[in-house]
């Protein structure tokens, strides 16, 4: 038996993509959230207080 483990994946990654796919051919899978996602969309910029938002 093998164990592949990633971490620090952004979601709708390739990886997540795999282990869907994985899971689809009945492999056991797990997802296992470590810390929060460091990733901040574009659109989520504008919604930030004025004191965080990057000059332009």
């Amino acid at each position: 038996m093998g164990l592949l483990e990633f971490s620090d994946i952004p979601d709708e990654s390739t990886v997540e993509a795999l282990v869907g796919a994985a899971q689809g051919d009945g492999f056991r899978t797990a997802k296992i959230p470590l810390r929060p996602n460091p990733i901040v969309g574009i659109e989520q910029l504008e919604k930030l207080p004025k004191k965080y938002q990057v000059a332009r």
